[in-house]
């Protein structure tokens, strides 16, 4: 679960059904010169959580941060708490970056809506997506989070906040954030509580899994089987932090992105070779696409 930083949101009136390119990437380009890396962010949060990344990536990659309805300058859009209404949209609005290479980083439930949204894709689509990139989720057949927080009253859930810690005191005492934030964390909480998996996508794109060594909130034992999920090569990466490694790590994981999705030569997608690390179960085909 990804939380703010800042109790500053910012609202506007909208249609909830607009999806619009410009809705959901704001600041972004629709037809970039570099591969797009599409990034969600975790229960609740916005596309604030991504701001740095777009000066560390300059140049290599375009930063592509997905403005969910219900968040940030979207805040007065109803929420969506339905995880196939949710992709359908997102594609929908994404399509302008799927016609040429690009990649997919979700954090938390992002993780969740970038898999599905990875499993949604046209075979034209997913001969454009380069790597899928995941983090601080458990891999898709396992419960993707702890049962009934959805429904639990605003004390509760900003009683569970404080436990988990990450989240600023100055945050979890302003009652006009409070209210819009938990508004959004309930709807992600609520689709994640509602997945239920399919069975394994092998998709066609290498993925790399994100992970902080003492992650309190994911299982670690939910975390290997993320390698079913592509029928290329895996990398399992264990990160200093907990489970805001989001934020706490960002260097590292911006660093690892960077080296595997920076240097892209083809429309094809090709990426540099770099040896894999993963679990002994299973050995990867190939590291590059």
């Amino acid at each position: 679960m990804s939380t703010p930083d800042s109790p500053t949101a910012h609202t506007d009136h909208a249609d909830h059904a607009d999806d619009r390119f410009e809705r959901w990437f704001p600041g972004v380009p629709p037809d970039p010169r570099l591969p797009s890396l599409l990034c969600l962010a975790g229960s609740g949060a916005g596309p604030g959580e991504f701001r740095p990344w777009k000066a560390a990536l300059s140049g290599r990659i375009e930063v592509a941060a997905v403005a969910l309805p219900g968040r940030e300058h979207r805040a007065r859009e109803p929420n969506i708490d339905s995880l196939p209404e949710l992709v359908t949209r997102l594609k929908r609005a994404a399509a302008p970056l799927l016609t040429a290479p690009f990649a997919l980083f979700g954090y938390s439930t992002g993780a969740l809506v970038m898999y599905e949204l990875a499993r949604s894709f046209t075979p034209e689509q997913r001969g454009n997506l380069l790597h899928l990139f995941v983090g601080g989720q458990p891999a898709p057949r396992w419960p993707q989070t702890d049962s009934g927080h959805s429904d639990q009253s605003d004390a509760e859930l900003i009683d569970y906040l404080r436990r988990m810690g990450g989240t600023p005191e100055e945050v979890l005492n302003s009652p006009p954030f409070m209210r819009l934030f938990l508004r959004a964390l309930r709807a992600d909480l609520r689709f994640a509580e509602r997945y239920d998996h399919p069975g394994p996508a092998h998709l066609p794109c290498p993925l790399t899994l994100f992970a902080g060594q003492h992650d309190a909130v994911v299982p670690p034992h939910t975390l290997p089987a993320w390698v079913e999920e592509t029928a290329r090569a895996f990398r399992f990466v264990r990160l200093p932090g907990a489970h805001f490694t989001l934020r706490t790590d960002r260097d590292l994981i911006i660093a690892g992105i960077s080296a595997l999705c920076g240097s892209t030569r083809s429309a094809h997608g090709s990426l540099p070779h770099a040896p894999p690390a993963h679990p002994p179960s299973r050995q990867p085909r190939c590291w590059s696409k």
